[in-house]
């Protein structure tokens, strides 16, 4: 999920480099968030924009793929309503 967010990222002219992801990824590790998008949305801010005027472009990738990820856990649950 979280490379799909980086390239994402990329697309929209967010100047997001490996380490910054890194640095997401450590972060989750570490459960610094967990489970609140919320949350999720200020520390991939605070890990992947480190220029205040792009903060505007990390709301479209993070909207797109969240919204992927509401569409998987809607079948997940879904699964496992039919199999419980």
């Amino acid at each position: 999920m979280l490379i799909n967010f980086f390239l994402t990222l990329r697309k929209y002219k967010v100047p997001a480099t490996i380490r910054e992801l890194m640095d997401l990824l450590k972060s989750l590790q570490l459960r610094i968030v967990y489970s609140n998008i919320d949350d999720f949305y200020l520390l991939s801010r605070t890990c992947m924009v480190k220029d205040e005027k792009i903060t505007i472009n990390l709301i479209v990738p993070l909207a797109l793929i969240l919204k992927g990820w509401k569409i998987f856990m809607g079948c997940w649950n879904l699964l496992f309503q039919m199999n419980g």
